[in-house]
Parts: structure tokens; sequence; C-alpha cells
């Protein structure tokens, strides 16, 4: 039996920064930014549920969100005021359940025989020398050991799950007058939003190998 007790390093940046100015008499500009920063190292990763339950192949989380908040307000006359307003929203998950340990899928297991190379050459790779794992586009970044479970047993190995990389952004731009007329007062103005989402997954690329009991040679109970 084997008792563990797993860390979970997190680190967080925040600040805020506001400026108000006055242009003139009848003219205010303010500027407001907040920034917000934070990254924790997972010790199991469990991204849709699965994952390793043996320490050493933990996920990471990196988030970065920021915002922009800018008006304008003009006092045309007594009667008569426009304000313009600009909003910027950003959410960025760059990393995402990312695998604690990458490395080329070759290079996660200790150097095999020769029959089996022989036999399976495609997993060590299939061209002589190969330096660019299975998918050549990844590389050493995204690939690691391959998800292995046992039934009854344990599972080691990175997520098969994979890894989601996403950014939301969401930009706002409204313009309004306002002007008052005796006992009334009228406003009217446009309002104009635009959202954005990317968002991609990385899945099984490392594939995944599970040892579990039956077939012709399971022994009797």
């Amino acid at each position: 039996m084997i008792t563990t007790v797993p860390t979970q390093p997190e680190r967080g940046d925040q600040f805020t920064v506001k400026v108000d100015h006055r242009i003139n008499d009848k003219q205010n500009l303010s500027i407001y930014y907040y920034f917000d920063d934070d990254r924790k190292v997972q010790p199991f990763a469990n991204f849709e549920l699965t994952g390793a339950d043996v320490p050493g192949f933990g996920s990471i989380i990196a988030q970065r969100i920021q915002q922009w908040n800018i008006s304008h307000n003009w006092t045309i006359s007594n009667s008569t005021v426009n304000e313009f307003r600009f909003n910027y929203n950003r959410e960025g998950q760059q990393t995402f359940q990312h695998p604690e340990n990458t490395e080329l899928v070759q290079n996660s297991c200790p150097t095999p025989p020769s029959w089996l190379t022989a036999a399976v050459p495609c997993f060590y790779g299939d061209v002589p020398g190969n330096i660019y794992g299975i998918h050549p586009y990844l590389g050493a970044g995204r690939e690691g050991l391959p998800s292995i479970s046992v039934a009854g047993g344990f599972s080691l190995g990175n997520d098969a799950e994979g890894e989601l990389p996403q950014t939301g952004n969401s930009f706002q731009w409204s313009d309004s007058v306002t002007k008052v007329a005796g006992n009334h007062s009228l406003k009217f103005g446009v309002d104009f939003r635009r959202q954005q989402f990317n968002q991609f997954l990385y899945y099984n690329v490392n594939g995944t190998f599970s040892y579990y009991g039956g077939g012709p040679n399971r022994e009797a109970g």
C-alpha cells in the first residue's frame, strides 16, 4: 500500500489601474484596466473524469483575465450631454489541462528490445531516426506517456482526454446623447457588441492501452 500527499502549487497575480483626466470644463475621460493572472499545477489530471490515479501525471491550468473600460463624457450644453463607452473583456486559457510531463511518445518508455521494435515499428517511429513523435506538428510539447490502465489495479500516463486551450473575447461600443427639454428627458444612441470564442481540443494524442480480464485464457473462479 502506498500513501502519498501530493502538493498543488498555485500562484496568482492581480492588479488594477484607473486614470481620470479632465480634458477641459466640458469633457472628462476615464480609463480603467484590470489584470488577473493565475497558474496552478494539479497533482492529478481529472479532465472529463479520466487521468492517472498515481502521482506524476498531473495537469497545468493557467489563465489570464483582462478588462478595459474607457468612458468619455462631454457636456455639449446645459441641457445636452454625450457619453461614449468602450469595454473589452478577455479570458485566455491557452494552458488548460496541459500535461505536467511531456516528451516524445517514443522517449517515454525504456528502450524496447529489437524483436518488439521489429514487430511494432510505428509506435517507436516508422522512419529510422524519427525525432518528431506521433504527431510531427505537436512534437514533444504535448506528447507524453500514453494512458495505461489495468482493470482493478491502477492507471498511469497522461490524460487521454487531452487538453483544451481556449480564449474568449468580448467587445462593446456604445454612444448616447441625453437631452433635457422642459419637463422631458430624452435619450438615444447606439450599442454595438461583438463576442468571440476560440477553442481547440488536443484529444488522445498519445494513444491508450487498457488491460482487463477476459478471453479464453482467463482463469476460472
